[in-house]
């Protein structure tokens, strides 16, 4: 008894995997260009002399906010990069497939 060969992978299938794992290299850039901005200010804001007593517990506490979203953004892009590896991952396994059924 033969067994019908299995489908090949869905094209679109793969596309789509294309598709989203772009879109999510192109938001980790976005965030890394966001972390290197933050990086920027927060050093143009700890080398300015402003003064005025007002202006170093505001700085300071822009400096923490800053530092915050920084390792936000930071943990963000991480989590995308393993979203990637996820969807690359998986397109492998589609590609290699065999789905239940069918034996080679």
């Amino acid at each position: 008894m033969t067994h019908p060969s299995p489908p090949a992978p869905s094209a679109s299938a793969g596309a789509a995997i294309d598709a989203a794992a772009a879109a999510l290299a192109r938001q980790a850039a976005t965030v890394q260009g966001l972390i290197r901005s933050l990086d920027q200010i927060v050093a143009a804001l700890r080398a300015a002399r402003v003064a005025g007593a007002w202006w170093g517990p505001a700085r300071e506490a822009l400096h923490v906010a800053l530092d915050l979203e920084r390792q936000r953004l930071e943990r963000e892009g991480w989590r995308l990069e393993s979203v990637e590896i996820q969807l690359r991952h998986e397109q492998r396994l589609l590609e290699e497939s065999v789905p239940v059924g069918f034996l080679p």
